[in-house]
This record gives C-alpha cells, structure tokens and sequence, in this order.
C-alpha cells in the first residue's frame, strides 16, 4: 500500500510525498510543470523557510499556545456582562527553536536567516511537514531572530526564529 500526499501551493509549487521521497515543482503553466530541484530522498519530514532548508529537529515551540479567536468582556451600566467574539485571520506566531544538542544550524544558514529577517515587508513560504504557511519576521516582538554558537567560535548555532503567519 502506498500512500501518496499531493497538494498544490498558493506560490504555484506542487509538492509530492510519496514513500520518503519529496520532490519540489514549479508550475509554468497549467500544461506544463518543470522539475526544479532535485529529488531528496528523506525518510523524515521536510521544513523549509523561503529556499533555505531547515533542519528535521527545529521544533515550532509555540505551535498550540495560539487560537483564533479574540474576545473582550464589559458590563453595562445595569451590571450584566457582554462578550464580544471575533475570529482572527493571520497574525498566529509561529517560533522556530534549535536547541539543545538536538539541532544545530550551520553559519550559512543563520547567515541566510538573517538576511532574510532585514528585508522590511518580506513575506516567505515557510513549510512545515506538510504544511505551507505564508509568513514574515516578528519585529515587533525583537529579536526577530536570535542565534547563539553551541561555543566560542562553533560554526555551529542554536537559537530563536520570530515569524507570523500573514
């Protein structure tokens, strides 16, 4: 039995799952679809940020301390209370932690992080399993990203990525 996941991105990529093996596509038109990376064979999951792979053990630390909803409370002038309720679109966080000595980024990788961070406005895909979110940098909330080395001069880092979804 094989099980095949398939679903279609909202930046014209197709992505398929099938057996471990995860290949990106483009999609030039709607009769035509060009490869255009390589296959990669993973037995795990897939977590990508813009065009930077992320290492499988980066953990979104935060991914159920949110819900969409918001709610105030008043009384009136006759004492009763009122409940306002609305649901919220974007705006969810989303943290991205490398710690410990489970996960580790390369000096390439914090360094393409970072660059993606200072681009004012950027809005990125960011891919999680098999989930696609569009997302920008947490400025309001500084950091927006923070990386320490595992020690003194490692090409090695742990640390803190700041996005929301859009």
């Amino acid at each position: 039995m094989v099980s095949s996941k398939h679903f279609t991105c909202t930046s014209k990529i197709k992505i398929s799952h099938k057996k471990g093996l995860v290949a990106l596509y483009r999609v030039i038109s709607d009769l035509h679809i060009v490869h255009c990376s390589d296959v990669f064979n993973k037995e795990s999951t897939m977590k990508r940020l813009g065009d930077l792979f992320l290492p499988d053990s980066i953990q979104w630390k935060n991914q159920y301390d949110w819900a969409p909803v918001a709610q105030e409370t008043g009384r009136t002038l006759g004492g009763s209370q009122v409940v306002w309720n609305v649901s919220l679109v974007g705006g969810r966080p989303i943290d991205l932690e490398a710690s410990g000595d489970v996960t580790w980024l390369t000096r390439v990788q914090v360094e393409a992080i970072h660059a993606m961070a200072v681009q004012p406005g950027g809005i990125f895909d960011l891919i999680l399993d098999d989930d696609l979110f569009q997302v920008m940098f947490r400025h309001q909330d500084p950091p927006a990203s923070s990386f320490q080395p595992i020690y003194p001069y490692a090409p090695f880092f742990n640390g803190l990525i700041k996005l929301m979804q859009v």
